[in-house]
C-alpha cells in the first residue's frame, strides 16, 4: 500500500515568499515615512524660520509708520527693495 504524501516544496515556496513579504514590507514602509516626515519637519523649520525673520523686519516698519504717517509711500518702496534684494541674494 502506497500512500500520496502531498509535495512540500510548494508550501515552503509559500512560506518564504510570505516571510519576505513580512519583513520587507514594514522595513520599507518604515524607510519611506521616515524621509517623508524628515522633510517635512525641514520645510516647516524653513517656513517658520521665514515668518521670524518677516515679523523681525515688520516691527520696525510699524514703529515708522506711527511716527510718520506720511511716510508710508517710502516705507513701502524700501520693503519692494528689500524683497528684491532678498529674491536677487538666494
Amino acid at each position: 500500500m502506497v500512500l500520496f504524501l502531498p509535495t512540500t516544496d510548494n508550501f515552503y515556496k509559500f512560506c518564504s515568499t510570505f516571510g519576505l513579504i513580512i519583513m520587507i514590507g514594514p522595513a520599507t514602509a518604515v524607510t519611506i515615512l521616515t524621509v517623508y516626515t524628515t522633510d517635512m519637519f525641514e520645510k516647516v523649520e524653513l517656513v517658520t524660520a521665514a515668518l521670524q525673520v518677516d515679523m523681525m523686519h515688520k516691527k520696525p516698519l510699524d514703529g515708522l509708520i506711527e511716527n510718520n504717517p506720511s511716510g508710508s509711500t517710502l516705507i513701502e518702496e524700501r520693503e519692494k527693495l528689500s524683497r528684491e534684494g532678498q529674491l536677487n541674494n538666494t
